[in-house]
């Protein structure tokens, strides 16, 4: 069903799902992240061993899986994070992307989950724009460092992404961002789409959370 040939040799930890979300692949890394051996988890529902709570602490993982259902509908899945649960019982945050493999039958498509564990919601940004010393040491920053930084050239984010995002995070609607800033619905989606791509997030709520974390607003 070229599940193999969707995840490579290499070190990351990757497993797939069928339509009915049962695991169909789970690789040697996967067993080193999480603790599960294939033979552990091979035929069981994936939310069932993965258990994944989104970053707020709510559940994310379902029996009516969105991911399967959005890419049913070949609708693409920015990369986002989760904390998914190891055979020990433990959380670990972890970075997700989701590939999708089609056969010649819906009975042969299935989903490739790969994951990278990390440290803090915001590791999912891109490393251009992360300063891990500078996070470490934000609690001593004044106001003015700060915002200087979120404003620095190592920012991922055009100046009209950051307004799109700012107003995103005091609340308001898509067609309020385009009637303020003197531009279409479809262009605001266009930036919407840039900065969740941008900031490797799954929602505009997660791309809100981050620009929190990074006083991007």
């Amino acid at each position: 069903m070229g599940t193999l040939n969707a995840i490579p040799g290499t070190g990351d930890a990757a497993f797939a799902s069928n339509e009915k979300g049962a695991i169909v692949f789970w690789n040697d890394a996967a067993n080193r992240l999480l603790g599960y051996s294939s033979g552990e988890v091979l035929g069981r529902s994936c939310f069932k061993v993965i258990g994944g709570f989104d970053i707020f602490g709510n559940p994310y993982c379902r029996s009516d899986c969105n991911l399967r259902r959005s890419l049913l509908c070949r609708n693409a899945i920015c990369p986002f994070q989760l904390q998914v649960r190891k055979s020990s019982g433990e959380y670990i945050l972890a970075a997700l992307r989701i590939e999708p493999v089609s056969g010649r039958q819906l009975s042969d498509f299935q989903v490739v989950h790969r994951l990278k564990q990390i440290l803090s919601p915001t590791d999912v940004a891109p490393r251009s724009y992360l300063n891990p010393a500078a996070l470490d040491s934000q609690s001593e920053e004044t106001p003015r460092h700060r915002e200087s930084r979120a404003h620095s050239p190592e920012s991922p984010l055009t100046n009209r992404e950051r307004e799109v995002l700012a107003m995103l995070a005091s609340g308001s609607s898509t067609n309020r961002i385009a009637k303020k800033l003197h531009i279409s619905v479809a262009t605001v989606r266009n930036h919407v789409q840039s900065i969740l791509r941008k900031l490797a997030v799954h929602s505009k709520l997660e791309a809100v959370f981050i620009a929190h974390r990074n006083h991007l607003v």
